[in-house]
């Protein structure tokens, strides 16, 4: 809004030239497809989601600096980031560590990031992570382990990641979809210490290096829900009542393999 119009009528606003001023007491805020748009003077401190895509990086830019995201390392009370469809981002900004209220983290079309970084398991508050067509992804950070309070995990259509985080203790819900690189489940899955113990729901879709499921699988007692699809091998393998390891899952209230 015009400098002195917060909170007054829009039909009022008077045009800006690529420069928006938002309200004090805003608390959602979604910019689409916005490259030359810049926030004056500031992201209010109340607000608590923001969704990001189409190359909008430029917004976040303090005056003088050319780095961007500045103005997202006062946003303590920021709950929930959307990162969509950026074709600069090659990591996450830095400026992201300070987001110690963050619940919900989604990232996707970001084609130019390598790896998330290791500071990602200081995000106690984070309770849902997705990441989605992050074609250059190849690793994420062990860290990972370390966010207790994380409960749904959802990675799709990242073609260059070969392995997931171990000791994911507190998920509830994972989702792996379209990872060919994908050859297992991780190793903690099926050692003598189960990461997964309140896993509710499993859902595997598109990863053909997925042959099999870690033996461990028949002692997951929470997970409810099992759903496999357009896995050929896993389809095999654990046929309702004819899979050779179809013992493995039968105890599970909810399988799905068509």
């Amino acid at each position: 809004m015009p400098d002195g119009e917060e909170g007054g009528n829009c039909s009022h606003c008077i045009p800006h030239s690529g420069q928006v001023r938002v309200g004090s007491s805003l608390s959602d805020l979604e910019i689409t497809s916005c490259p030359k748009l810049k926030v004056k003077p500031f992201l209010p401190s109340s607000l608590q989601n923001l969704q990001l895509s189409g190359r909008s990086e430029r917004l976040l830019q303090s005056p003088g600096c050319e780095c961007g995201w500045e103005l997202l390392q006062d946003m303590t009370a920021l709950e929930s980031l959307e990162i969509a469809s950026s074709d600069v981002l090659t990591e996450l900004p830095e400026s992201l560590r300070h987001l110690t209220s963050l619940r919900s983290l989604h990232v996707s079309w970001c084609r130019a990031i390598r790896m998330l970084p290791e500071w990602l398991g200081e995000f106690q508050s984070l309770q849902a992570l997705t990441i989605r067509y992050c074609d250059s992804l190849s690793s994420l950070p062990q860290s990972m382990g370390h966010l207790r309070s994380l409960q749904e995990l959802k990675i799709d259509s990242c073609g260059a990641l070969d392995q997931l985080p171990e000791e994911l203790c507190s998920l509830r819900k994972l989702t792996i979809k379209c990872l060919p690189g994908l050859t297992c489940l991780p190793r903690m899955f099926a050692g003598p210490y189960q990461c997964f113990p309140y896993l509710e729901v499993l859902t595997i879709i598109s990863c053909p290096g997925i042959k099999s499921l870690p033996e461990a699988i028949k002692g997951l007692t929470s997970l409810l829900s099992l759903r496999i699809f357009d896995c050929p091998e896993l389809k095999r393998r654990y046929e309702r009542g004819t899979g050779e390891d179809w013992h493995l899952i039968s105890s599970i209230p909810h399988v799905y393999i068509p």
